[in-house]
């Protein structure tokens, strides 16, 4: 089996012919045109932190609240419409925004 390399804040995945697959993950805020363009506004990684105790993982619901603070910092006024997938029904969710 073939060791991944040290990278902090990699996720790793072994694949069924024994090589790994190491990823990093990140929420993106896009402005999507009408014909399909689209340009990065902010983004937001999805990581744990590499110097502090955590009790869970981080994931796409926690980084979505620390996107949605810097978005409303970053551009207060901007109306905005959430194009997600099925990660954004919850509760908490639609009360942050």
């Amino acid at each position: 089996m073939i060791t991944p390399p040290i990278v902090s804040n990699v996720y790793t995945k072994p694949q069924k012919n024994g090589k790994i697959a190491c990823s990093h993950k990140i929420l993106d805020a896009r402005l999507v045109t009408p014909n399909g363009f689209s340009i990065s506004v902010a983004s937001e990684w999805i990581e744990n932190p590499e110097h502090e105790d955590y009790d869970k993982q981080d994931c796409e619901c926690k980084a979505f609240m620390r996107l949605a603070t810097k978005l409303k910092k970053i551009y207060p006024r901007l109306p905005l419409i959430i194009l997600a997938d099925a990660f954004l029904p919850l509760r908490r969710i639609f009360y942050s925004l």
